[in-house]
């Protein structure tokens, strides 16, 4: 008889809160004001160009022979280190190359050999004086638009 009661008693209540597909229970819903995700999205590992992941890689600690002795240095000096100790064997090309990389300009000034970078004309030093660039640009009257 005390399961009967049991039993009809069962009955929802109006004011319950409906669990299902598409409604978590209270407790598990996300609060107001705090995101779902605290940790947000993880950065990305990859780089997604070439030249950064050579200089990432480049810059890294390795342990590199050199002689009877493991010496640490970065993977760009281990390279420059191997190509100098070829050019010293011998290897014409790494010679060759290691010419190249000294001989080649480092500044803007090397490459332009004492000129000056930019150069105005005359008539472009008359037009784009100081006064004239904070004016605005120049409108031609005659040229319809």
């Amino acid at each position: 008889m005390d399961n009967d009661k049991k039993a009809g008693s069962a009955k929802p209540r109006s004011d319950a809160y409906e669990c299902g597909y598409g409604k978590p229970p209270k407790a598990k819903q996300f609060k107001k004001g705090k995101s779902g995700n605290p940790a947000g999205r993880p950065k990305a590992a990859i780089s997604l160009n070439a030249r950064d992941a050579f200089e990432r890689v480049l810059s890294l600690p390795a342990r590199v022979r050199q002689g009877d002795k493991m010496v640490n240095m970065t993977y760009y000096d281990a390279i420059v280190a191997g190509m100098c100790a070829a050019a010293a064997r011998g290897n014409t090309k790494a010679f060759e190359l290691i010419g190249k990389v000294l001989s080649a300009p480092i500044t803007l000034q090397d490459v332009m050999k004492g000129r000056k970078v930019f150069e105005w004309t005359e008539e472009e030093e008359a037009r784009f004086t100081e006064a004239c660039l904070l004016a605005g640009p120049i409108i031609d009257e005659e040229v319809a638009i």
